[in-house]
């Protein structure tokens, strides 16, 4: 059974026909168990010492015989080798001998350092930051079976310990950061004697744009950066501040204009015997581009006749909206007070087309209704307005009056026609601008004609002021709350009946 104290100092192996114990002269014991060949020296307290060095450079090939002759030389078989040790001829290996690097390479192929340097110097070599992947080639100058020397290195500034004792000779790094480096190797022959370190010293240099000159002028881009930021923004303030100053002068006219409009709307609506008349407008900016008017002139009667008196109507539809819609209303309501409205009211559009068209207005133009109450007749003429919508109170029904015709400013010579409408008692007549039935839903959806006129059909036979009144409710309720896009101008004449209601 083999002992554990020789299996720990020599090890066992191959077969116990194989193991070898020889006691030279001196006491000492020269030993094989299959595994390698060792000297178990004897000291003078009787113990042993165990001495591998003497016989390190057969180590790797133990002998299965040996013997000793008086005179101490060891004779060793192995295989068909036999080896001959003879003590008094030995050769010791020096105690210090120096490692060395051999070379040194960066990327591929890029020889950096080759050769070797007197002893206890280093190099001190200085690299760029693309040559941060290096290769580090070591050796020793201990010439005793030089395969079996063992190396370990480690990188200061890298590495946190030295690397195992290995048979390696090279050792790499790749992308390196910058900084201060030095590569340390040691060696160790097959007698466990350490050499001294080599070592080489290098920096790696960062990159261009981590240099010192290269944050100097990051600071001076930031500088200018903030400079021309702060420039920038302050312009943007003072352009702020213009724009709110200008927009509140115009906020200012736009008021101002949006009163002197409602100001040449009519106050009150004229009491007549014979009909009831309500008007409403609902501009989609501070100045809208409708308007309506009307002017009542009493007769000498007491009913719905002739001599109760004319009332004559007005509502138009202008351009656009704001404050170029506001000068075409003006300009059309100037034209119309100096037009007398006597005769058939297609004359009256005419001469109002050719008197727009001497203002020289550019792509401003002014869709226009005009209608003359006198008895139980009403004439219309229109320069394209949406359809008049008259419901008959005995019939129930609703009559469309189209009325066709270009918009005044358009072409001159344009002929307008009238229409004439005998009205009965309990009859009602809706003249109302285009932003109602081309008002639009969430989805896109246009109200139209046809459900402007069932809405009007509803409440008909009521007050001018409730129809109007439930008009805009229903306009609410199909924007669904959404602001609108247009003016909306309605305007509501009713017949009373023959008992004055």
């Amino acid at each position: 059974m083999p002992d554990r104290l020789l299996d720990s100092a020599v090890g066992f192996g191959g077969t116990q026909e194989e193991y070898n114990v020889a006691e030279d002269h001196q006491g000492n014991l020269w030993i094989n168990f299959g595994k390698e060949t060792a000297v178990l020296r004897r000291q003078a307290a009787g113990s042993y010492r165990v001495d591998r060095a003497t016989l390190a450079r057969i180590a790797d090939t133990p002998p299965y015989d040996l013997h000793l002759d008086p005179d101490g030389v060891v004779w060793l078989a192995m295989g068909e080798t036999i080896t001959r040790y003879d003590p008094a001829r030995a050769v010791q290996s020096p105690a210090v001998y120096p490692a060395i690097v051999r070379r040194v390479i960066a990327g591929e192929d890029s020889v950096l350092f080759g050769g070797a340097l007197p002893a206890g110097t280093e190099r001190q070599a200085v690299l760029r930051y693309a040559q941060n992947t290096l290769r580090f080639q070591y050796a020793a100058t201990s010439f005793v079976n030089p395969a079996k020397t063992r190396y370990r290195s480690m990188l200061e500034g890298f590495d946190e310990h030295w690397s195992a004792w290995s048979e390696e000779t090279k050792r790499d790094y790749t992308n390196l950061p910058p900084g201060r480096y030095r590569f340390r190797a040691q060696a160790k022959n097959i007698y466990g004697q350490k050499s001294t370190e080599a070592a080489y010293t290098f920096t790696i240099l960062p990159p261009w744009y981590r240099t010192w000159w290269a944050y100097g002028i990051y600071t001076v881009l930031a500088a200018l950066i903030l400079f021309t930021a702060d420039r920038v923004q302050r312009r943007r303030l003072l352009e702020r501040a213009r724009e709110r100053v200008e927009r509140e002068r115009q906020a200012h006219e736009l008021e101002q204009a949006r009163r002197l409009q409602l100001a040449m709307l009519p106050q009150t609506v004229p009491a007549m015997p014979g009909a009831e008349l309500a008007a409403s407008m609902l501009p989609a900016t501070e100045v809208g581009g409708d308007f309506y008017d009307f002017e009542y002139q009493p007769g000498g009667g007491d009913g719905m006749d002739a001599r109760d008196g004319t009332l004559n109507i007005v509502i138009g539809d202008g351009t656009g909206h704001g404050a170029e819609a506001g000068v075409v209303v003006a300009a059309t309501k100037g034209i119309l007070s100096a037009l007398p409205f006597d005769g058939d009211l297609s004359r009256v559009l005419e001469r109002s087309n050719r008197a727009m068209r001497r203002l020289h207005f550019r792509k401003l133009y002014m869709a226009l209704a005009i209608a003359r109450l006198n008895g139980h007749v009403l004439e219309l003429s229109g320069a394209g307005m949406p359809p008049a919508l008259i419901h008959r109170a005995a019939a129930g029904t609703v009559e469309r009056v189209v009325l066709n015709g270009l918009p005044l400013g358009g072409p001159e010579g344009f002929s307008y026609r009238t229409m004439r409408v005998v009205l009965a008692p309990g009859d009602t007549v809706l003249l109302m601008s285009d932003g109602f039935p081309e008002l639009f839903d969430p989805r896109g959806e246009m109200l139209g004609y046809e459900r402007a006129t069932a809405i009007f059909g509803e409440v008909a036979g009521k007050p001018p002021e409730e129809i109007i009144g439930h008009c805009l409710r229903a306009a609410v309720q199909w924007t669904e709350g959404a602001p609108q896009h247009d003016d909306m101008t309605f305007l509501a004449l009713r017949v009373r009946d023959t008992a004055g209601k």
